[in-house]
């Protein structure tokens, strides 16, 4: 935990035992406005993952990864945060989605090849958007990896990774330090 985070909590148990803006923010020496925009903050990100845990449990229960929902449904369910959430809600935008659903998020990600692809891209289209490189597509398919989104998501999302690691790995490219654990 860093010291923001640290200081974010200690703000939050001082508020919850009823301490002032003011007296919170005299503790701290920041300004009663930064105390509330901090709480503030919080709430936010605690409503935000509500929501996607919500979401998750809907994606889990239909268990149909072709299921349409609306993208900002997709994008608000898989929790993502910044250049991340942002490559995929772009991804979505450029392509003019209102509906897309999760197997077309695997799509964007990791391609359902026959054939060895000869081109990286070929097997990972999301090398295709720019400004998506190696931290932010690994940081994507690990992101995915460790979600809970239905069994047939699970067991499609394994197959396409485990495919992934077998290209990258036959055909000599660099496999990002992130996903080396789905080797």
């Amino acid at each position: 935990m860093d010291n923001y985070q640290k200081r974010g909590s200690r703000i939050l148990e001082m508020r919850k035992d009823g301490a002032s803006y003011r007296k919170i923010g005299n503790n701290f020496g920041i300004s009663k406005a930064r105390v509330r925009q901090i709480l503030l903050q919080h709430k936010q990100d605690n409503d935000r993952r509500q929501r996607s845990e919500e979401i998750r449990r809907l994606f889990s229960s239909s268990n149909d990864i072709e299921e349409k929902w609306p993208k900002d449904v997709i994008v608000d369910g898989l929790l993502l945060q910044g250049r991340p959430r942002w490559s995929l809600q772009r991804h979505l935008d450029y392509r003019y989605v209102t509906e897309a659903s999760l197997k077309d998020v695997m799509d964007f990600l990791i391609a359902d090849y026959e054939k060895l692809p000869t081109d990286p891209r070929e097997a990972m289209p999301a090398y295709r958007q720019k400004n998506v490189g190696r931290k932010t597509y690994s940081s994507l398919v690990h992101h995915l990896s460790e979600q809970d989104l239905g069994e047939s998501f699970d067991t499609e999302w394994a197959r396409r990774l485990e495919k992934l690691m077998r290209y990258l790995t036959k055909t000599g490219q660099h496999v990002p330090l992130l996903l080396r654990r789905y080797l």
